[in-house]
């Protein structure tokens, strides 16, 4: 199968070109440290909150960072070229920033009303019936999205890259569904494992969250991979 090769060639470019799990490592660990701050109250809630979006600005560089990393993948000073493309990019970074903090803020509504419904009324099946949207509304913005960041690197222009990522896409529903469940399943096992470790003591959390950011990494280098792939065969 096609998604067995990218998963398997995924793996073998961490191997071979292991700063590619820089990005994400930095940016895993500027965030959790703010994380760590709060809850132990030398960070106000108001300071946390004043920086979650640029949080999620990083974030979004990470991710276009990586991708223009795989596509650099045979190229010398792989992290400089790297951070320099998507530093060019940043008007379409925080575009897509801009995006994706407003698809999440609609993705949350569902879930949030279902809540309100059970506490209101005591019918759990509104939070049940909040939280499937919600989900829903995930797996299809995922797929819409699930090559935005190496759309930006080759396309240079943000709707643009909203319709050549949408596009691939829909070319490639089975295997991008099927790609798009497997990192929601990594993502979920990394969060739950995350979570048992900050019960445990907050070193074991930012370990956690270290480590997560390792499976962060792969996670990201499979999108553009494919996306590579699919444009070498055009």
């Amino acid at each position: 199968m096609k998604i067995t090769k990218i998963l398997r060639d995924s793996l073998r470019m961490l191997s071979e070109r292991p700063e590619l799990f820089i990005p994400r490592i930095i940016s895993s660990g500027l965030s959790s440290v703010l994380i760590v701050l709060w809850m132990i109250g030398w960070l106000g809630t108001f300071a946390f909150m004043t920086l979650t979006p640029i949080l999620a600005i990083l974030g979004s560089f990470t991710l276009v960072m990586v991708s223009s990393m795989v596509e650099k993948e045979e190229d010398e000073m792989l992290l400089s070229k790297g951070l320099h493309e998507s530093l060019g990019l940043w008007k379409q970074v925080l575009g897509f920033t801009g995006l994706t903090m407003i698809i999440a803020f609609i993705n949350s509504l569902a879930l949030s009303i279902g809540l309100v419904a059970t506490l209101t009324t005591g019918e759990v099946l509104y939070a049940g019936i909040g939280a499937a949207i919600t989900l829903l509304f995930l797996i299809a913005a995922s797929f819409g999205l699930y090559f935005m960041p190496i759309s930006l690197i080759k396309e240079r222009k943000l709707f643009k890259s909203v319709d050549s990522a949408v596009e691939t896409s829909n070319r490639n529903r089975k295997e991008v569904i099927i790609l798009i469940l497997f990192s929601l399943a990594v993502l979920g096992i990394s969060s739950v494992t995350t979570g048992y470790l900050r019960d445990i003591g907050l070193t074991l959390f930012f370990a956690g969250r270290m480590i997560s950011s390792v499976v962060g990494t792969y996670l990201l280098v499979i999108s553009p991979k494919y996306y590579l792939s699919e444009r070498d065969q055009e």
